[in-house]
């Protein structure tokens, strides 16, 4: 089913839940608007003095079936989400409205069930004047960022591959997977900032540059990745 034929078959959907529900609300007798002995059971209860609004409507049948309509519409666009997923060499792109979710298509074979990080990884090798300004480190991800001496940045993500996902700006730059030997390179260009996603089978990583390293260089970045001691 291609995009087109997915947005009719969501109009048709939602024409069918509005008149199903219609009906039902036309045929409803209920009451739904609380006494005040309602009110007053519930104060006691919670320990707050609550109050009956003054302008306490009955919600008329009709906004009830634009409520549902509502919610099936946010439902629909959940389903147009799925529409747009990719997959890439073994990456998982989801397109939303302003942001991609970037993972991989085979984290759920992954041996760590848990998304904890039992290897902390380290970057071994570093570009010219670039030392290391801030780290972080958690049971889930492990983050470092690096200055040089132009205060330009860079850093490096570590996170489970069963877990991970990293989420880029969709409405800027573009997307290209680096292929070199045994290893694809995910790689999304925007403005002046260069993301550059990975994994070695047990964790998945994200590099990010102020600069556009060479393949070179940043080939010596990634295979100086080593467990931290």
């Amino acid at each position: 089913m291609d995009f087109a034929e997915r947005e009719l078959f969501q109009k048709a959907l939602l024409e069918a839940m509005v008149n199903k529900y219609d009906k039902e609300m036309a045929d409803c007798t209920e009451d739904s608007r609380c006494s005040n002995e309602h009110f007053e059971k519930v104060s006691k209860i919670i320990g707050v003095n609550l109050s009956k609004p003054r302008e306490y409507r009955k919600m008329s049948k009709r906004t009830v079936v634009s409520l549902i309509l509502a919610a099936a519409l946010l439902l629909s666009s959940c389903i147009a989400v799925y529409a747009y997923r990719n997959e890439i060499r073994g990456f998982v792109e989801k397109i939303y409205e302003k942001y991609i979710a970037v993972s991989f298509e085979d984290g759920d074979n992954s041996q760590d069930n848990t998304g904890e990080i039992s290897k902390v990884y380290t970057l071994s090798y570093l570009p010219d004047g670039y030392i290391v300004t801030n780290e972080k480190i958690t049971p889930l991800s492990i983050f470092y960022e690096f200055k040089n001496n132009d205060s330009l940045v860079m850093t490096f993500t570590q996170q489970n591959l069963r877990s991970a996902q990293f989420w880029l700006d969709v409405e800027h730059g573009e997307s290209v997977v680096i292929a070199t030997e045994g290893l694809d390179i995910y790689c999304r260009v925007m403005d002046n900032s260069y993301h550059y996603i990975w994994n070695d089978g047990e964790y998945a990583m994200l590099l990010t540059s102020d600069v556009e390293f060479s393949q070179d260089v940043l080939l010596q970045i990634i295979e100086g990745v080593i467990v931290k001691e």
